[in-house]
């Protein structure tokens, strides 16, 4: 599975760390350089690690936002844990 993830800030994107063997492959899409300076991740995960993958996440505190991406461009799902309001 693959997950696109936006971090608040870029401090923290860096510091985030996972157990060996969650993230298969990571990858820089994009940053905003405006006044909530982010990143925009996209990481894929190991088969049956998704949910440590989340929890890694949310325990950050550092996502604005998480979606699981299929293999499609069009097809996305917000994972509501971490869905901005």
């Amino acid at each position: 599975m693959i997950y696109r993830v936006v971090f608040r800030n870029r401090a923290k994107s860096k510091n985030l760390q996972f157990e060996i063997g969650i993230v298969k492959e990571v990858r820089l899409l994009g940053t905003n350089t405006g006044s909530a300076s982010s990143r925009v991740w996209e990481y894929e995960i190991a088969d049956g690690r998704e949910e440590d993958f989340l929890d890694t996440l949310a325990k950050s505190k550092a996502v604005a936002r998480c979606e699981a991406v299929s293999q499609t461009i069009d097809s996305h799902t917000p994972y509501s844990r971490f869905a901005t309001q």
